[in-house]
């Protein structure tokens, strides 16, 4: 059984935290525009397809059938930490295809109520009218808000059908970032639920408080959660882009 954790930098949005816990059979692969991280993970380097840094993140994210070979992946946003046995998830994955865990929110309307009210400080002033236009139009093909799961963590069998649910999910993201709704939040759980996936949600965890992995906050906010230890690191890798700048100049 092989199993490869993903998870993707770029523009040192996100310190790469070594795994806690490494378990047989586990690839740790980070995809990024970083030549080197002190990292304990395997680098890979990033599809620089698009000028946004967040667009391109997602090509790895959403389409992982194509940047692994593996029975299984499982991705994780780089703002978190694998702390436990990996191969847990894939226990409870059982005999379905998709595996995620509940979102603070529990369906779309909530979140978008959330976000609204939120817009300010969230940075979503530009975005929230998109969102309850993308919303809408689900609605209007009939999906009710659910499931609602957190793209963050995503656990996937390697299979056909995932393989078409992602090209889904990959094609309603490229839709709503071209309307100004650049999140996968929402296409996500529709594309999930168009697809007709077999998914497991785990209810007893949201993505801030699982075993598995250890919410870290993005380097964004340098003063949030251990983003202040990082520091050096990211100064080295700050050194290390101007240098070759210079150079490749």
């Amino acid at each position: 059984m092989g199993i490869d954790v993903l998870t993707c930098i770029i523009g040192d949005y996100d310190n790469l935290r070594p795994p806690l816990v490494r378990s047989e059979g586990v690839r740790f692969v980070c995809y990024t525009d970083e030549p080197v991280f002190d990292s304990g993970w395997e680098i890979q380097p990033a599809r620089l397809r698009y000028q946004s840094a967040s667009r391109n993140s997602r090509i790895p994210k959403i389409l992982s059938h194509l940047f692994s070979k593996a029975e299984f992946t499982i991705w994780m946003d780089a703002c978190l930490q694998p702390r436990a046995d990996i191969t847990e998830l894939i226990d409870l994955l059982g005999n379905a295809d998709v595996l995620g865990i509940r979102h603070p929110r529990l369906n779309a309307i909530a979140e978008l109520e959330y976000c609204a009210k939120e817009a300010k400080s969230l940075g979503f002033e530009n975005r929230t009218e998109h969102m309850a236009r993308q919303v809408a139009h689900y609605q209007e093909a009939g999906w009710s808000g659910e499931p609602f799961i957190c793209g963050g963590i995503l656990v996937r069998r390697n299979n056909a059908a995932v393989r078409t649910f992602n090209e889904l999910w990959w094609a309603e993201y490229v839709r709503w970032c071209a309307e100004g709704q650049p999140r996968d939040q929402f296409s996500l759980n529709y594309a999930l639920w168009k697809s007709g996936l077999a998914v497991r949600v785990v209810a007893d965890h949201h993505i801030l408080e699982t075993p598995w992995f250890a919410f870290k906050g993005h380097a964004a906010f340098p003063n949030f959660g251990d983003n202040p230890q990082w520091a050096a690191h990211r100064e080295r890798r700050a050194a290390r882009r101007e240098a070759l700048e210079s150079l490749l100049s």
